[in-house]
């Protein structure tokens, strides 16, 4: 999404979304796959909207998925009246999708890699990629040339979306349970640090997810370390906030001498 140069600050809290609607449905039902599908048609629904408030209303993305950020956690405190939702009957195949292991290697671990093939693949062997980092760099040359950014945009954040759901349905199998404060510290800037920290221009047109996985493991060891040294939870916010500021500096730099160097 940040590729195709647009923005979303919903993640965080469409974590919260996801899983109140996946342990609500799990509880009704007791099916274990229609909880699943209810978290992720929740991404596919938050991902819709928010790319109909971009791409027809022609919002700016950060203004609009701002926006559906308090929604979306207004909505969850509503529904939840800030308690927990906890699952009646937790079915094996959730506990596995995070406890799971194939071949003594988690199944997180797994899915990730798998996920990050997948993405990686897309974007660098398919026209559908190429067409995402032509749509981020010059929009009004890629409509010129005959792509169709809306559409491009529109898919964008459907998938934005739906990893983030995947997201919310692992901490549901971590937990067992429905938070309705999950994500509220800062995770969607933290995604963002970590993508700008990979080199990811904020201008879009740039960067690559193995760079956005690089720049969380920098951000994950920094936050864990910061752990292990005893410091405060919460100072790891102030340091994520300093990355950051540190990373788009970095990264300016570096795109004002490579454009005095082509010219």
């Amino acid at each position: 999404l940040m590729i195709c140069g647009e923005f979303d600050l919903s993640v965080g809290a469409l974590l919260a979304c996801v899983g109140v609607a996946s342990v609500t449905v799990l509880n009704a039902t007791g099916n274990t796959l229609l909880g699943i599908l209810a978290g992720i048609g929740m991404g596919v629904l938050i991902g819709a909207i928010n790319s109909f408030f971009v791409v027809k209303l022609k919002l700016s993305s950060l203004i609009a998925t701002l926006t559906m950020m308090f929604i979306l956690r207004g909505a969850v405190y509503i529904y939840t009246g800030r308690k927990a939702i906890v699952a009646q009957d937790f079915p094996e195949i959730y506990n596995f999708i995070f406890y799971g292991s194939i071949w003594k290697i988690p199944f997180p671990f797994i899915l990730a890699v798998v996920l990050l093939i997948i993405v990686q693949f897309v974007l660098t062997k398919t026209s559908y990629g190429r067409n995402i980092f032509a749509t981020g760099g010059n929009s009004m040359a890629a409509l010129a040339s005959g792509i169709k950014i809306n559409r491009i945009k529109f898919s964008a954040f459907l998938f934005c979306s739906i990893f983030a759901s995947i997201s919310g349905i692992l901490i549901v199998s971590q937990t067992y349970t429905g938070y309705f404060d999950a994500g509220i510290t800062g995770w969607e800037l933290t995604a963002l640090t970590a993508c700008v920290l990979g080199g990811l221009s904020l201008a879009g047109g740039d960067g690559s997810i193995v760079a956005a996985v690089l720049g969380m493991l920098v951000l994950g060891i920094t936050n864990k370390g910061l752990r292990l040294m005893g410091v405060y939870t919460t100072w790891t916010l102030v340091v994520t906030g300093i990355i950051m500021i540190i990373a788009i500096y970095t990264h300016e730099i570096r795109r004002t001498l490579l454009t005095r160097i082509r010219n």
